[in-house]
């Protein structure tokens, strides 16, 4: 807390300086967390975690929820199953889903597809940003450009999820880029 007020930061909470952290404490803050947000992402979320205390805040406080796709039964993310159930109760909100399923590899036939290496350069002078750029060569190299491979290419280029997460969402309501509703993202 002192080396965060020393490096100019600060600290917004709803318990008293020198407040113990119990554990009730930390759902109260959650909802300071779904407060400050514009929207809720779960990225990851066991089937009983205060990530779903957070989703709930987001519901109750309107703010857009969404979940990343996973797949059925993993226990890491049993939590992310029942936000993207779309069965809503009072304790599950339902989630829109940020990566659809279809995000989670090229199929087959789109790693066979060939779509001409003459015109690629051309294309890529009409990207306007640097993940504009990537979406157009994975677009190339796969028939499409489907929004966790995207993430992968940005991560393995150095860039964090936070940064690549915010620059994405950035394009997305500029309209630079659109993300449908199978996963694929689309040059605006």
């Amino acid at each position: 807390r002192d080396s965060i007020l020393d490096s100019g930061g600060l600290i917004l909470s709803q318990f008293e300086r020198g407040s113990a952290p119990l554990p009730r404490h930390f759902y109260e803050r959650n909802g300071l967390i779904a407060g400050f947000s514009k929207a809720v992402w779960v990225v990851e979320a066991a089937a009983v975690s205060g990530t779903l205390n957070t989703a709930n805040w987001a519901m109750r406080m309107n703010r857009d929820l969404y979940a990343t796709s996973c797949f059925p039964g993993d226990p890491f993310y049993q939590g992310n199953e029942k936000l993207l159930s779309q069965k809503s109760s009072e304790r599950y909100p339902i989630a829109n889903p940020f990566f659809g399923i279809h995000s989670l590899g090229p199929t087959w036939p789109d790693l066979a597809n060939d779509s001409g290496q003459a015109e690629f350069p051309k294309i890529l002078d009409h990207a306007k940003t640097e993940i504009q750029r990537w979406a157009l060569e994975l677009k190339h190299e796969f028939g499409q450009c489907q929004s966790q491979a995207l993430l992968n290419l940005a991560v393995s280029k150095g860039h964090t999820l936070g940064k690549f997460y915010l620059q994405l969402e950035k394009e997305i309501e500029s309209g630079l880029l659109r993300q449908l509703p199978n996963g694929r993202i689309e040059i605006g």
